[in-house]
């Protein structure tokens, strides 16, 4: 099986919601040092109901003690890890979405932490977002283990820093600060559960579709037995100045192979990742493979990325009563009636199975109704 291409980047967008959160974390800093909070010792009694009692069922603190921190030390180890992770996370959620999350492993991670204190009858205060960076940490690799964060070039050789080596480094270092700040041994094992919190959260909204990780995620991964093999570098398939005509028609034969096997895997956003990446459209990719993403594609909602390839599906193969069907329905759905009823025309007279009668009836009922509703239909 063809290796897919690497998936194309999200496009850049300002961490907004990364930002907020770093910044309302030293904010909070500066006032626990201008109201003299201490390391340990909890000062004045104002901010006191703000941190989470660990001997005590306190849900509010779930959320507050996140942002309250043991001194600057380890807040300033925090802050580029969570930078780091949050940045990843948001990137492929969005802001609002990224903040839903950030609540939930807040949430999550304080229940956990609460019901740990309880159990093994810890005392004293917790606080600090390390709770939530595990969680963080573990949606980022569940997303895209094998992700480089950057590249650099040691003795002449390139040697790429893997996202997985931040995450190791920083649960190497937890033990290391928990001693320092004088907490329980017992926190080493609970601010870790994060990442089980993190995983199962970045699991969750893989299945809801809040996250697209167009296949390289680690389940898909593992099932493919590719993990630990790299992202292979996008090479755009085509004859150049350095490669010959040769080279050119090989190179798009793969690149077909690859669309092919992810169509055959039902892997539609890593398909059409591999269509878009590759120029899927100057490709002789054959018509069965395409109808089969066209419909995949349609059915897990991606309506959106549908249209062009169905389109040009269609002006090649018009006879497609299946598709045609489709078009329909996604005229409607885009509240465009007359052109739906001009597609379902092209249907008159045509073999279709009982099935296709009935649903060609309904929608054409649907677009007359929008008719006589006085939907205003807009071109595209």
């Amino acid at each position: 099986m063809a290796t897919p291409p690497a998936p194309v980047d999200h496009a850049p967008r300002p961490p907004l919601g990364t930002i907020s959160l770093l910044l309302l974390m030293i904010v909070v800093a500066l006032l626990q040092q201008f109201l003299g909070m201490e390391l340990i010792e909890v000062k004045p009694d104002v901010l006191k109901p703000l941190l989470l009692p660990l001997d005590e069922f306190s849900p509010l603190q779930w959320v507050t003690s996140v942002f309250f921190h043991d001194g600057w030390g380890q807040l300033i180890v925090n802050l580029p890890f969570l930078w780091l992770f949050a940045v990843q996370v948001e990137q492929r959620l969005g802001k609002l979405k990224f903040q839903a999350a950030v609540l939930a492993l807040c949430i999550g991670g304080g229940l956990l932490t609460n019901a740990g204190g309880l159990m093994f009858g810890l005392k004293g205060w917790d606080q600090g977002a390390d709770g939530l960076l595990f969680g963080l940490m573990a949606m980022a690799l569940v997303w895209e283990p094998e992700h480089i964060v950057a590249r650099r070039t040691v003795g002449g050789k390139v040697l790429p820093l893997p996202l997985v080596a931040f995450a190791a480094l920083r649960l190497l270092l937890e033990p290391a600060l928990l001693a320092l700040e004088g907490h329980s041994w017992a926190l080493v094992l609970l601010h870790p559960l994060g990442l089980a919190l993190g995983a199962g959260l970045g699991l969750l909204l893989m299945q809801i579709r809040w996250a697209d990780c167009a296949g390289w995620d680690l389940v898909t991964r593992l099932k493919a037995g590719k993990l630990g093999q790299g992202r292979p570098q996008v090479v755009q398939a085509g004859p150049s100045s350095t490669r010959n005509r040769g080279d050119a028609e090989a190179l798009a034969k793969e690149h077909v192979a690859a669309i092919t096997a992810l169509v055959d895997a039902k892997a539609w956003d890593a398909a059409l990742v591999s269509w878009q990446v590759n120029q899927g459209d100057q490709l002789d990719v054959p018509a069965a493979v395409r109808e089969r993403l066209i419909k995949g594609l349609l059915a897990s909602e991606k309506i959106r990325e549908a249209k062009p390839l169905l389109n040009r599906f269609l002006d090649e193969n018009p006879g497609n009563l299946a598709l045609r069907l489709a078009q329909a329905q996604v005229l409607l759905r885009d509240k465009r009636p007359a052109k739906a009823l001009d597609a379902l025309a092209m249907l008159q007279d045509k073999p279709l199975q009982p099935a296709q009668v009935e649903k060609a009836r309904a929608l054409e009922k649907m677009a007359r109704d929008m008719l006589a509703e006085g939907v205003l239909e807009m071109d595209e």
